[in-house]
């Protein structure tokens, strides 16, 4: 099968089956960003186990909650523009864009982390406060670093990929941020 039957293939379920399609790409993504991260970046007492369950609760939280308020967002984020700029001026949709991308980035970046670690966290068994220090301890550092990568990928996303494929886009894309916050979680 070619990659262009693939792609009709994957339209034609994300037509008829939107929530289900996204669920499956996106816990797919998240349970492989977590292998890898088990895999190549192992952390010095883990290298010679691979925890099955850990993958588990990654691919749990991309299908069940990442998702789901994934696809909301994209499509919330679609609709929001001043209204003076919906017109076709270039300079009115550059800045339409950028509101955009800076509302991702300032609201659903720091919310998804906070959703991120403390889901991990009460997956793998924690209550309240290891919640707290988990939150404690990565959430800046990774806030930071999503802004070094996000903002760009969001401005490609936002401006050139149909709204129906952003969630697609970004799996795509998270793939390595997956890793990375994989990993960031095991610490």
């Amino acid at each position: 099968m070619n990659r262009f039957r693939i792609f009709q293939k994957y339209n034609s379920w994300l037509n008829k089956y939107p929530y289900r399609t996204n669920a499956l790409t996106t816990g797919a993504l998240f349970g492989i960003g977590d292998i890898i991260a088990q895999e190549i970046f192992p952390k010095e007492k883990d290298l010679k186990k691979f925890d099955m369950n850990r993958t588990i609760r990654a691919t749990t939280y991309g299908t069940v909650i990442f998702s789901v308020i994934g696809d909301k967002w994209y499509k919330t984020l679609n609709r929001i523009s001043l209204p003076q700029l919906n017109n076709t001026n270039s300079k009115k949709k550059i800045i339409t864009l950028l509101l955009r991308v800076s509302i991702d980035q300032i609201l659903f970046a720091p919310f998804g982390l906070i959703l991120y670690y403390g889901s991990m966290s009460v997956m793998n068994g924690g209550n309240l406060q290891n919640v707290r220090s988990k939150l404690n301890s990565q959430f800046w550092p990774t806030l930071y670093a999503n802004w070094l990568v996000w903002p760009m990928v969001q401005l490609m996303n936002f401006s050139i990929v149909p709204v129906q494929y952003r969630l697609l886009c970004v799996n795509s894309i998270a793939l390595l941020w997956n890793t990375f916050l994989s990993m960031r979680n095991a610490q």
